[in-house]
């Protein structure tokens, strides 16, 4: 293999492990290095000895290729429109702010580039979004007059991030070039509909409210919802997962071979994961006979 060429190699593991979202420690197990070194010594010698040197190539490819990302909002045939949403780290050691410019090319292709991945520090408030959203526009040659829509989650620190954001490209309308998430707007509205979070929506006279939110939450500790929810997030030991694929069995065992179900797993719900709840919902419908037998052995442990 002597036409081995070791950038060329690098340049594509590394797209690899980013492509298929892969932990850069990867590169350091013993497991991957022998299939590496079974395919070429070579290969297995061009690895990486550390985690922090894959990082080190992965940023360096990254501003290596900036220029032909800033040719290409450049020439953009549209406004280019931002979107931008955060998160933290296990533990919430670290928060970032994905940032993705959305725009039309002259041949009318739509693009979504993500174009920054900036570490927050401190307090997530608007004014400090805003400061990591100008250096990001700025450092991309987005102006005033490219600038388009932002669309964004209904979070109430974007409106101040949009109003200081509006103050250094032109003093244009916030509330106008601010779109809400869709989806996220829906997902709020079937939270309300199933946890009966929002006191408006009881629309009775003031002196009934109290007594409305105390069934609510009764009836979301007890009722249906509430049990399903408390059984489903019970179950997560290796003990549980074997108790109630027993119950699913057993229920099997009363059907007919055509009604019998996959023996699959609950799905947990996750707050931040927007179609979690529906997914968990028609999971545990499938899985009834499973969930009425575990409940009916069970559930005294979780009530």
């Amino acid at each position: 293999m002597g036409n081995f060429d070791v950038q060329r190699f690098r340049h594509a593991l590394v797209l690899w492990l980013l492509d298929n979202n892969l932990p850069m420690e990867i590169i350091n197990r013993a497991s991957t290095r022998e299939l590496f070194r079974e395919v070429s010594t070579e290969a297995e010698g061009a690895l990486w000895r550390s985690p922090r040197s894959v990082a080190t190539y992965a940023m360096r490819l990254f501003h290596a290729i900036r220029p032909q990302i800033v040719d290409a909002l450049s020439s953009a045939a549209s406004k280019i429109h931002i979107s931008f949403d955060g998160w933290t780290t296990k533990g919430e050691a670290r928060g970032f702010f994905g940032i993705v410019a959305h725009f039309a090319t002259a041949s009318g292709e739509i693009h979504d580039l993500p174009i920054a991945l900036p570490q927050l520090n401190g307090a997530h408030t608007g004014e400090a979004i805003a400061t990591a959203i100008v250096a990001t526009l700025r450092a991309y040659g987005i102006t005033s007059d490219t600038l388009g829509y932002f669309v964004l989650d209904n979070a109430s620190n974007n409106d101040t991030t949009i109003a200081a954001v509006a103050r250094e490209f032109g003093d244009f309308n916030p509330t106008q070039r601010r779109l809400r998430c869709g989806p996220h707007t829906i997902n709020l509205i079937g939270q309300a509909l199933l946890f009966g979070n929002n006191k408006d929506a009881y629309d009775n006279a003031a002196e009934h409210i109290d007594d409305e939110e105390a069934f609510i939450a009764a009836w979301r500790k007890h009722g249906a919802l509430g049990t399903l929810l408390s059984v489903t997030t019970y179950i997560k030991t290796l003990q549980q997962h074997a108790l109630f694929t027993e119950c699913l069995k057993a229920s099997n065992n009363n059907l007919p071979a055509a009604a019998r179900v996959k023996i699959l797993r609950p799905i947990k719900p996750v707050v931040t994961r927007w179609n979690s709840y529906y997914s968990a919902l028609e999971r545990a419908t499938y899985l009834k006979g499973g969930f009425d037998l575990y409940i009916e052995k069970h559930v005294s442990r979780v009530t």
